[in-house]
């Protein structure tokens, strides 16, 4: 609460200072009391789990920056300072996206300033390259608060709508940790969750990914049960979407590497799914009477 409140005492003090004395407390000038981009780092790491915060840091920016300087900030002075620190970069940038979107003025700069590309290309350098699992689920994460603020600008061309489903593809892959693949995977059906209500073309791309994911980590239980969880929830949400991504792995993966009660559930949900066809559904009553 406190924090909150300083977050609206300074973002009033910033939006009545002259674009030049905002701007230097921001970037840290001479002045005692400078470097407001610190500040801003400062309360997002103790802090960043509040919503109220972040929307509280991304006003301070707006306000410091002025909304022709933020695209800037994220893009140039945030990277910079927070270089090597893992996924702080990313995880800052999907903390703050959304409250800054949310100002018309501000997101056209931000789509002026090249923003999205340069976040989509920073996601993907970090997803394949990056020996931190923070700064790789971070990088997911990000990918979910692009779709929701810029989706429009994503699909505008085929390049971003590439780049972002090879992120997604990343993140999920059998190459990444467990603790990696279970967090994309949330990250994923958040995302696949939206695209879908949207009626978004790009959705069916997003569940392959999740799907040839199920079948490269089926060995792996953990990382099953989870994908499993978020398909199921995915399949809920229309009787349009195909099941053969899923079905064609039965019955040989749980016959070859076994099965558990959350494999039984997901068996289920596909039967029931009105795409079911006769001999999918053949196929898992088949399953099912062996699993009781």
């Amino acid at each position: 609460r406190v924090v909150a409140e300083a977050c609206r005492a300074v973002s009033c003090v910033a939006r009545h200072a002259s674009s030049t004395e905002a701007w230097r407390w921001l970037l840290g000038g001479r002045e005692p009391g400078g470097d407001g981009l610190k500040w801003m780092v400062d309360a997002w790491e103790r802090h960043g789990s509040d919503p109220g915060i972040c929307r509280g840091i991304a006003a301070v920016l707006c306000e410091a920056a002025r909304p022709e300087r933020a695209g800037h900030v994220l893009t140039v002075e945030l990277p910079l300072r927070l270089a090597g620190r893992g996924g702080a970069f990313l995880g800052l940038c999907a903390a703050v996206l959304p409250a800054l979107a949310a100002n018309h003025r501000v997101r056209q700069e931000l789509e002026w300033h090249g923003m999205v590309p340069f976040l989509l290309h920073t996601s993907l350098r970090d997803l394949h390259a990056s020996p931190s699992d923070e700064a790789r689920s971070c990088a997911v994460a990000l990918l979910v608060e692009l779709w929701r603020s810029f989706s429009q600008v994503l699909v505008a061309s085929a390049d971003p709508v590439h780049l972002l489903v090879a992120g997604a593809r990343e993140g999920v892959a059998s190459t990444q940790s467990v603790a990696v693949r279970c967090k994309a995977a949330a990250s994923c059906r958040e995302m696949l969750e939206m695209m879908i209500e949207q009626r978004c073309t790009v959705a069916a791309q997003v569940y392959q990914a999740l799907s040839q994911a199920l079948e490269d980590s089926y060995s792996e239980p953990l990382v099953r049960s989870t994908l499993q969880k978020h398909l199921q929830a995915v399949l809920t949400l229309s009787g349009f979407i195909p099941l053969r991504p899923l079905t064609r792995m039965l019955p040989g993966m749980p016959r070859q590497h076994g099965y558990s009660s959350t494999d039984v559930e997901f068996w289920g949900a596909l039967a029931r799914h009105p795409k079911a066809e006769p001999g999918e559904v053949l196929t898992i009553l088949e399953l099912l009477g062996g699993a009781s």
